[in-house]
């Protein structure tokens, strides 16, 4: 089962205009805080955002590799604190993973884009570690490979 999760898992960056329900949001969020993290210090904090504007000013956050977040219905901005944790960046990108795997989960698309130590945008998001956009078509964007699995481009 947990196999057929991982090859079912694509980085998708091409959505539908189509909300996600809140409920598969808070799925999303359970994931995350479910996930482990070194001695369960829990050094991260999760945004979901919705709002069209904000999206779009993240989408912006850095210089390339970002602007499809702008096409989301939905991002999971993932946060950690360095001061809670000497292995945060671990323990946030652990549960990044979580959260994608989750969406893979609940047929939703997603694709993270890290931003910790990447020039940026200045004022885009002073805390931004993840942006992880979401959205309700998971099948967009992918093609078949020569055995028949599904593959992303």
């Amino acid at each position: 089962m947990f196999m057929s999760l991982i090859r079912k898992r694509r980085s998708i960056r091409r959505f539908l205009d189509k909300p996600v329900e809140k409920e598969k949001l808070d799925l999303l969020v359970e994931a995350g805080l479910r996930a482990p993290s070194s001695r369960g210090v829990n050094p991260w904090h999760f945004v979901v955002v919705t709002d069209r504007e904000m999206l779009n000013r993240l989408s912006q956050s850095k210089e390339h590799g970002s602007a499809f977040l702008k096409h989301a219905a939905a991002g999971i901005v993932v946060c950690a604190d360095a001061t809670k944790s000497d292995v945060w960046v671990e323990d946030a990108s652990i549960a990044t993973t979580v959260i994608h795997l989750a969406a893979a989960s609940l047929d939703l698309g997603s694709c993270w884009i890290q931003i910790r130590e990447r020039m940026h945008a200045p004022g885009a998001c002073g805390v931004l570690w993840y942006a992880l956009p979401v959205a309700a078509d998971f099948a967009r964007s992918r093609q078949t490979a020569a055995n028949g699995d599904r593959i992303s481009r």
